[in-house]
Parts: C-alpha cells; sequence; structure tokens
C-alpha cells in the first residue's frame, strides 16, 4: 500500500471507492488502500491504521460538503500528515466543493477539484510520491484512456440530501481530534489510548470516532463488559466466523463493542436484549438499566 483514501460519510465513501479501484489502473504500481475494502473483519483497527500509515506515499482526502467538519477526516488528514512529515503529498480531493470552502487544519493542503484538470494534477503528484513509475508521456496516455471512466463515475455519485448529521460544539470536536493526533505523534502505535483510558479497554477507530462524535464513553464501557459478561457466561453464542475473525482469536470487551456497534450481533442477541443495536444513544447507560 502507498496510497492511503480517506473517507467519511456515504457519499465520501462511493467517492473513495471509485479511486480505490481507478487509480491502480492507471498507475498499475501505486497501491491504494481505504479501510472498506482493505481492512479485515475483526482487525485491531489501531494497529492496522498505524501500520498502513507507515507504508503511505501519499493520502487523498475524498471531502464532500457534508464532511468538510468530519472529526475521523481531520484525524486521519493528521495523522497522514505527521506519517509521511510532508503535507505536499496530502491531498484533498474535491467533489461539490471549492478551495474557499476549506477551513481549519484541511486548509494547509493543496485541494484538487475533482474535475478533468484536478484529477490529472493528483494523478501527477502520486506519480512523483511513489518514484515516478511512469514517464510523462506514458502517464498522459493512460490518463487520457481512463479519465472518461472515472468521470462517468463520479457523475453518477447522488446529490446530497440536505439532512446534515447532528454535531457537538465544533471546538469540542477539534480539541479531541487534536488530542489524538498528538497521541500518535508521541507513540504511533498507541494512538487510541486517550480514548481506550476512557472506556477501560482497547477500542477500534470506529469507537473512538463515535466518542469523538457524542456517544458515551460510558455507554460503550456498559456494552463492551455486558457483552463480554454475556460471553462468559454462555449467554451469548457467537458464530464461528466472528470468533475466527478476532484478533489472535481472543474475544475482547472492545471487540465485542466493535461487533455490536456494526450491527454484526444481531442474528445472535435474543430479541435484542442488551439495547436496540439501530440506537447507540448519547447519553450514559445507568447499571440498574443494564440488568442482571
Amino acid at each position: 500500500m502507498n496510497v492511503f483514501i480517506c473517507w467519511s460519510g456515504q457519499r465520501s465513501k462511493l467517492i473513495a471507492q471509485k479511486l480505490h479501484d481507478w487509480v491502480g489502473n492507471v498507475i498499475q504500481s501505486a497501491k491504494p488502500w481505504m479501510s472498506e475494502h482493505d481492512i479485515l473483519a475483526g482487525a485491531r483497527w489501531n494497529f492496522e491504521l498505524t501500520a498502513k500509515l507507515k507504508d503511505a506515499k501519499v493520502g487523498i482526502l475524498c471531502l464532500v460538503p457534508e464532511n468538510l467538519q468530519a472529526p475521523w477526516i481531520h484525524f486521519e488528514a493528521g495523522a497522514l500528515s505527521k506519517a509521511l512529515g510532508d503535507v505536499t503529498f496530502v491531498c484533498p480531493y474535491l467533489v461539490e466543493v471549492s478551495a474557499a470552502d476549506i477551513e481549519g487544519p484541511l486548509a494547509q493542503f493543496q485541494a484538487k477539484l475533482a474535475d478533468k484538470d484536478g484529477t490529472k494534477a493528483l494523478l501527477e503528484m502520486i506519480n512523483v510520491a511513489i518514484g515516478s513509475p511512469l514517464t510523462k508521456e506514458a502517464l498522459d496516455t493512460a490518463f487520457d484512456v481512463w479519465w472518461p471512466k472515472l468521470d462517468a463515475e463520479l457523475k453518477k455519485i447522488p446529490p446530497a440530501t440536505g439532512k446534515k448529521e447532528s454535531h457537538r460544539d465544533q471546538r469540542a470536536i477539534l480539541e479531541e481530534v487534536l488530542d489524538l493526533v498528538r497521541g500518535l505523534n508521541r507513540n504511533p502505535t498507541t494512538q487510541l489510548q486517550l480514548f481506550a483510558d476512557r472506556v477501560g479497554f482497547p477500542i477500534t477507530p470506529v469507537l473512538a470516532a463515535r466518542i469523538s462524535q457524542g456517544t458515551s464513553a460510558s455507554y460503550i464501557r456498559d456494552v463492551g463488559y455486558r457483552l463480554w459478561t454475556m460471553f462468559q457466561n454462555g449467554q451469548l453464542k457467537l458464530p464461528q466466523h466472528l470468533i475466527d475473525a478476532a484478533p489472535h482469536s481472543e474475544i475482547t470487551k472492545g471487540y465485542l463493542a466493535d461487533l455490536y456497534c456494526d450491527g454484526r450481533l444481531k442474528e445472535v442477541l435474543p430479541n435484542n436484549s442488551i439495547y436496540p443495536p439501530e440506537a447507540f444513544p448519547k447519553k450514559s447507560v445507568g447499571p440498574e438499566e443494564i440488568g442482571s
């Protein structure tokens, strides 16, 4: 992997998927990576993310109007900047967004529009970052062949629904993101330790992102401990594929909370006996609400 693609939100994810497939076709020595495609179910996200950041030569941030303030985009942008040591090779890729719309930490990067000229400039940057495997002439030829295909796919991206997710105070969000990035700078293998300390056990970036978006850390702790107790007591029977997917074949509180948060325990939780999987409340749940 040498091209790290960041996304947040459904439309951003679709753009990332298109780029993931397209970049490798144009520059065959480029190895794009994005979480949805390339991370194994149950893998330890913090270690996996750190490993991918170490291998990255260039980072692409897929930006749309609705994710300009998304905590996860800001976290991965900061992490990429730290890992690469050069903002030159971190590029926001803009769909329905102009460079003037970008504020705060993301403004330090050289953004490219998702049009023909901007995408060509992005491709040239990738080629330089990974050691110029293609000559200018070869790159121009490959781009001319493949650009119409990407252009057609980008035009299929549905428009924004107009619904905006509710956000906590932006200053509070950015402070937590800053804490995460500082933690990455201090020790890359424990960049999630700040939130893990609040929860009481190791967690994944998915859970960390939920906390930064407003989900109570104590709620995630309650979920993890409750599910782990149910598993130990034989009340929760996991299918073999989920056991096999556990990091180091170890069923942990963080792994169980991640499965629950991701909706992968619906088939084995009778009558949704712990919490409604579709609702991840933002308030803490007290012990009296958990049950025995």
